[in-house]
C-alpha cells in the first residue's frame, strides 16, 4: 500500500471533519499528543497546531505537540451519513450473502437483490480472509474505556486470535496511563467513574488497507476497501 495515499485519505477525512464542525454537527477540542519525533508529517493539515515548551508538558515526556481535534460519537455519526444516504435517494437492503460460493458467487447473488446495480463495495473487514482468501488479513484486538465526562481512553493489541473479552488489567492500565493526561474527569476518591468497557477485533491487513477495482461478468464492477484496522 502506499503511505502517502494513506496519509492523503487521513488529511481529506480531517478537512471532511472539520468541515461538518464548522456547519455546527459536532464539535473539536485541543489534543495534546507525546511524540519523540521532531514534527509529525500531519503537522501542516490540522488545526492550532504548536509544540509546547518543557513547562507544559507531562512528567517524563521528551516532546509534545497540542492541536484541534475532532470528538465523535461513532453511533449519532454514522445515523447522519444514513440519512444522508437516503436523502439522496438510496434504499437500504438487508441480506444475507452465501459465502461458500466464493466472491463471484456471493456478487451474483447481491446482483439479484439489488436489481440494476452495477457497482459494488467489498467492505468486509476480516471476512475477506474467507471471501477473497486475503490471507494477509489480521485481526487487531482492541478494548476503550468510555468515563463520566465524555470521554473515552483506548489501547490496542496486536492479537491473532479473535477473542473479543474484556481484559480487566488492561482497563487498569488504561485508566491509570490517562489520569495525569484527564485529571478534570477524576472524582472525589481520585478516579474515574467507568460507564462501560468495550472490546473488539479491527481488520488489518499485511501491507495496508486493499483499496482497488475489480470487473466481472456482465461488466459488474466491484471496489475492494478493507483491512484498514483502526482507521476504518
Amino acid at each position: 500500500m502506499n503511505e502517502i495515499e494513506e496519509q492523503e485519505w487521513d488529511a481529506e477525512t480531517y478537512r471532511e471533519w472539520m468541515e461538518i464542525v464548522t456547519r455546527g454537527r459536532g464539535r473539536r477540542l485541543g489534543w495534546v499528543s507525546s511524540s519523540s519525533a521532531p514534527l509529525p508529517w500531519w503537522f501542516s493539515l490540522v488545526s492550532d497546531f504548536t509544540t509546547l515548551p518543557s513547562s507544559q508538558r507531562l512528567p517524563g515526556t521528551q516532546s509534545a505537540v497540542h492541536f484541534s481535534a475532532i470528538c465523535i460519537n461513532v453511533p449519532h455519526h454514522l445515523s447522519y451519513l444514513l440519512r444522508l444516504f437516503l436523502s439522496a435517494g438510496g434504499k437500504l437492503l438487508k441480506a444475507r450473502l452465501p459465502t461458500d460460493v466464493g466472491l463471484a458467487g456471493a456478487l451474483q447473488a447481491a446482483v439479484a437483490l439489488a436489481g440494476d446495480t452495477s457497482i459494488f463495495v467489498n467492505a468486509t473487514g476480516l471476512g475477506a480472509k474467507t471471501l477473497v482468501q486475503d490471507r494477509s488479513m489480521y485481526p487487531i484486538k482492541g478494548q476503550t474505556v468510555l468515563v463520566k465526562g465524555e470521554a473515552e481512553s483506548a489501547t490496542t493489541l496486536v492479537d491473532v486470535d479473535r477473542d473479543t473479552s474484556v481484559d480487566d488489567e488492561t482497563t487498569k492500565v488504561i485508566l491509570e496511563g490517562c489520569k495525569e493526561l484527564a485529571p478534570e474527569l477524576l472524582g472525589g476518591d481520585g478516579e474515574f467513574e467507568v460507564l462501560s468497557v468495550q472490546c473488539g477485533l479491527r481488520p488489518a491487513r499485511e501491507g495496508g488497507p486493499r483499496v482497488e477495482k475489480e470487473v466481472f461478468e456482465g461488466g459488474v464492477k466491484l471496489v475492494h476497501s478493507y483491512g484498514h484496522a483502526g482507521a476504518g
